[in-house]
């Protein structure tokens, strides 16, 4: 996943122990036009880990 901003630190230990998770889209905002015609889009999440664990981030 490539995140410019945004970045929690539950997303940051996530991906530093190497766990999967899964994630549910709650949430998509358009940005604008960025190069060569594509949306820039700001997507909100409720990521759960594999011990159940849910939070929310928005990227």
């Amino acid at each position: 996943m490539l995140v410019k901003q945004g970045s929690s630190p539950e997303l940051a230990d996530i991906a530093q122990t190497g766990e999967k998770g899964l994630a549910k889209v709650l949430d998509v905002e358009p940005l604008g036009m960025a190069e060569y015609g594509k949306v820039q889009l700001q997507l909100t999440l409720a990521v759960t880990k594999p011990n159940g664990e849910t939070f929310k981030v928005t990227v």
